[in-house]
């Protein structure tokens, strides 16, 4: 049995149940704002399961925001001051909100604190392949990875009509997963974290499990902008569904489709809760496949000339 498939195997069983741990420290944000149903949810449900949370969280929904930054100042201002609570509105992106998390506990507590985990969600709606560059929640996610911290990005494929029911069973997900995964593996490697999208069905007995997911470039949504109608000069969002909820390549080079089964946008349309391993580092590792390249861009690189800038 393949590695990863066993970690799998062991991750869905241990799912089934619920497993004694230690409290962990957990910075929670997401990129919908503070007030979104699911957020809170999962703040609660962590809570009770014995998690010691610290909710850094937008003011207002910032969709499609990626990792950016709020400079050169961010104004927060701390949930019900009265009683010493641990959470925190933040006038920024999800990105902001876990770098000024960090900054806020260190500040109030100790200069060493560090989360145990960053959890970036519950995001009402999700991204996959090429969109994900442009995602908010993982925006969070990876500024965790980033700093060292284990991080979760917790999307959701949510039911057109999003009761709390749906969020609390995907809360409750998240708890198990959050416990498996630290009775299973202890730690996480550093820099790594996970990418997961909970399906639209509403009840936890009509999904059809939990897998490893992978990625791929295609997505059956794409955004690009087009010239106003109506306003001269102006472009607005142009949104393109380049196939329908249903079908597996509509739309999808063959070699797209050889791949898109056992991604993610597919197999949580399929009513599987996916994960996908996530690293904040953006830079290309050699492999069999490109190492002729990255072998010949070296050479060439190091053999470059500079030019004279000519006078003009």
């Amino acid at each position: 049995m393949p590695l990863h498939a066993l970690f799998l195997s062991v991750l869905l069983f241990c799912c089934c149940v619920f497993l004694p741990v230690s409290s962990l420290r957990i910075l929670l944000t997401n990129n919908n704002g503070y007030s979104d149903n699911g957020m809170p949810l999962l703040r609660d449900a962590l809570i009770a399961a014995g998690h010691d949370v610290f909710v850094f969280a937008p003011t207002t929904r910032l969709n499609g925001a990626s990792a950016a930054l709020d400079l050169p100042v961010v104004n927060v201002t701390q949930r019900d001051a009265s009683s010493n609570s641990q959470e925190w509105e933040v006038d920024g992106y999800a990105a902001t909100c876990v770098l000024v998390g960090l900054s806020q506990m260190q500040l109030l507590l100790d200069a060493s604190w560090i989360p145990d985990l960053v959890i970036s969600g519950i995001n009402d709606g999700y991204t996959s392949g090429s969109q994900d560059w442009h995602s908010g929640t993982l925006g969070g996610a990876l500024t965790g990875l980033s700093k060292g911290v284990p991080s979760l990005a917790i999307l959701t494929d949510s039911p057109q009509e999003v009761t709390d029911s749906y969020f609390i069973n995907v809360a409750q997900f998240v708890v198990q997963l959050v416990d498996t995964l630290e009775d299973v593996f202890a730690e996480f490697p550093l820099g790594v974290g996970l990418k997961i999208i909970y399906p639209r069905q509403e009840t936890p007995d009509a999904v059809q499990g939990v897998v490893l997911a992978g990625n791929n470039n295609y997505f059956f949504v794409t955004f690009d902008y087009v010239l106003s109608d109506t306003v001269p000069n102006q472009l607005e969002a142009n949104i393109v569904f380049v196939r329908d909820s249903t079908s597996t390549t509509d739309g999808a080079t063959t070699e797209d489709s050889n791949s898109l089964a056992q991604s993610d946008s597919q197999l949580v349309r399929d009513g599987y809760i996916t994960a996908l391993p996530i690293q904040a580092d953006v830079s290309l590792k050699a492999t069999k496949y490109n190492e002729n390249f990255l072998g010949g861009l070296a050479v060439m690189l190091e053999t470059m000339e500079l030019q004279t800038p000519i006078a003009s």
